[in-house]
């Protein structure tokens, strides 16, 4: 039943249906709850869907079962939009660490950005965003502005 659920869910949330899709992700993710694919589709779903806790919780789950970096992206972002910066800006600094280069490294780098201009000491964040995203609009501006 797992994969069945995976897989319905897996086209809802492609389909644009994301209540469907973290409704069946989370009944397949309860009947496989080592499956790190699983738990970070289910968080993608509960991000579309507003849920900023469960989206966060759910998506710390998948990054304990397998770090991979657009798992920490989003779980950025669910911890931005929850509003807790420091949890967020952990989630980007692993994000900007693993991408490599590429669209999630420039996304990482801008969500970086964003919450470290918030953060009360911003200085470590913006020189965290130079060194690991070069090349990027979010990098020139982190340098712009330590300037």
């Amino acid at each position: 039943m797992a994969a069945a659920d995976a897989t319905e869910g897996l086209r809802a949330l492609h389909a644009g249906n994301p209540e469907k899709a973290a409704r069946l992700l989370e009944a397949a993710a309860e009947e496989a709850p080592d499956d790190a694919d699983l738990h970070a589709s289910w968080g993608v779903a509960l991000l579309e869907t507003g849920e900023w806790d469960r989206a966060a919780e759910v998506l710390r789950t998948s990054l304990r079962l397998r770090p991979e970096p657009d798992v920490a992206f989003n779980l950025a972002i669910a911890e931005f939009r929850r509003g807790d910066l420091p949890r967020s800006w952990s989630a980007v600094s692993l994000a900007l660490r693993w991408a490599g280069e590429g669209r999630l490294l420039e996304r990482a780098a801008e969500l970086g950005l964003a919450v470290a201009r918030r953060l009360d000491d911003p200085e470590p964040a913006l020189r965290e965003i130079v060194l690991w995203a070069p090349g990027t609009d979010a990098a020139a501006e982190a340098a712009r502005i330590l300037e």
